[in-house]
């Protein structure tokens, strides 16, 4: 068990994240776990963290818990935002 007993270690880089039971839901049995790997997680850095959960059916703390044990310090999708010209606090053509 990886911190706490919603994670597991599994194959090289990826992590099994067994999603809770909602507050005021049922137990359900036909959650199965989620592989979460270093590649899943950059294929989702264009999205915002709330979003990129989502899609990963799994809570922005988990996603922020294994960013850590694979050494990624913070979600990049901002920082990818900001260096898009065009953007706000990005770079621009105009001078």
């Amino acid at each position: 068990k990886v911190d706490g007993d919603d994670f597991r270690k599994v194959d090289g880089d990826d992590f099994k994240v067994y999603p809770r039971r909602k507050v005021g839901r049922e137990l359900s049995a036909d959650r199965a776990p989620v592989v979460v790997s270093q590649e899943t997680l950059e294929g989702c850095f264009d999205l915002p963290l709330h979003v990129a959960a989502e899609k990963l059916g799994i809570c922005i703390t988990a996603i922020k818990r294994v960013c850590r044990k694979l050494g990624i310090k913070k979600w990049p999708y901002r920082e990818q935002r900001d260096r898009l010209p065009g953007t706000p606090g990005g770079s621009s053509a105009q001078g």
